[in-house]
């Protein structure tokens, strides 16, 4: 039949025409997914570099406060460590009831304390690792230290520290506390890790 004919030749054509109307409708879009991906990888690439340049900085400030610190290249065999801050504070001995003043240096992972010798460094009195660390809030009774003062718990030594003031001890704890719970987590991951290396060697 001619007609049938026509007609089967009608939906070819009109099938071969949507075809090529879907091919040309993705050959419109396909610069803008290919700008879209370019601007994907830029946004990448600036990512890594904004990553890249932060990670410089933090080497570089940990370098310049470990030279300061007699011995202090120690510091760096830990790549993950990183600076947080430092300041002349209080250290006193709630038994003995003796009041010292030390620099303090908080690092990601640990709690400095030194006295600054006659050569211009800093000689390190004790190292406290933060994932054993526990601090607390506390008022002394006399009037030029209260409300200025935390206790800080460790195994190693346990003391009252004296900040200059409510500021400064609010940004010693805040910092202290966030260091102590991002380097137990950062443990528990590296454990966690551990872990899972050795069930699959055991396997």
């Amino acid at each position: 039949n001619r007609f049938n004919g026509l007609k089967v030749n009608m939906q070819e054509g009109a099938a071969h025409s949507s075809d090529e109307n879907e091919t040309s409708s993705k050959a419109v879009e396909s610069p803008s997914a290919n700008v879209q991906k370019v601007d994907q990888v830029r946004s990448l690439t600036k990512q890594l570099q904004t990553s890249l340049f932060v990670d410089d900085t933090k080497v570089q400030t940990m370098k310049l406060v470990a030279n300061r610190i007699r011995n202090g290249e120690v510091l760096l065999n830990d790549p993950s460590r990183s600076f947080v801050r430092e300041a002349d504070l209080v250290k006193r001995h709630q038994l003995a009831g003796r009041s010292s003043t030390y620099r303090f240096f908080l690092f990601s992972d640990v709690l400095v304390y030194a006295h600054k010798s006659s050569q211009g460094d800093y000689v390190v009195h004790e190292e406290l690792p933060l994932h054993l660390m526990k601090i607390e809030d506390i008022d002394f009774q006399s009037s030029k230290s209260k409300h200025h003062s935390f206790y800080i718990h460790h195994p190693n030594k346990s003391f009252a520290v004296i900040t200059s003031g409510k500021a400064e001890k609010k940004l010693w704890m805040e910092d202290i506390r966030n260091s102590i719970s991002s380097e137990i987590s950062r443990k528990a991951k590296v454990e966690g890790a551990r872990l899972k290396r050795v069930q699959k060697s055991a396997k």
